[in-house]
């Protein structure tokens, strides 16, 4: 019993130490060169959701703000170049109009800040499957240190709103199925289509 308290006292301490180094840093990391084509795909994008359900509440801030990235040259028409998925950048888009975001740095600063909450929260879920795994919790918490801290994905997990969000909804994803399709439950169809 004392070494479970000593392993959560370990583990409550380092994801505190860790939310908290992220707190600090995740402004350190510059703007990737993608990040104004994501903003201005993400506007675009919500345009159309808009005018496909016909909701009249943000179309001028939603044009106002394309407006804003239409004319740059260097951007890509969202139309013929449409390779970037939508399921962070709508969202955000939205959270920009709704609030009224107007200041470019705080949009890249409370991205930044979102794709490090949800890696960061694949990283508590990353250790469960470790644990449920191995039933170790020294393989555990270290598979979880190497998951955090290799510096390609470390330095990403800021900024790139692509492929640490998907590798995070995959943890997710491992996660659903290691303890609802596999633990022993009978799995509902709900089930299935969450995972």
């Amino acid at each position: 019993m004392e070494t479970k308290n000593k392993n959560k006292l370990i583990l409550c301490t380092f994801f505190g130490f860790y939310l908290l180094l992220g707190f600090i840093t995740y402004d350190d990391y510059g703007i990737s060169i993608e990040e104004h084509t994501q903003l201005y795909f993400g506007a675009h994008w919500l345009n159309y959701i808009v005018n496909f359900f016909e909701i009249d509440a943000f179309k001028d801030k939603i044009l106002e703000k394309i407006g804003k990235f239409s004319n740059d040259p260097a951007l890509p028409d969202p139309k013929i170049f449409n390779y970037y998925g939508p399921i962070f950048d709508v969202p955000t888009a939205f959270i920009d109009v709704f609030f009224n975001i107007q200041k470019t740095s705080l949009y890249f600063k409370y991205r930044h800040f979102l794709v490090f909450f949800i890696f960061y929260f694949s990283s508590i879920v990353f250790f469960k499957i470790l644990i449920k795994r191995f039933k170790n919790f020294l393989i555990s918490f270290l598979g979880t240190i190497i998951y955090i801290f290799s510096p390609r994905i470390y330095g990403d997990s800021f900024h790139n709103n692509k492929d640490i969000i998907f590798l995070s909804l995959v943890v997710f994803s491992i996660f659903f199925i290691f303890f609802r399709l596999f633990s022993g439950q009978h799995p509902t169809l709900l089930d299935a289509v969450i995972f």
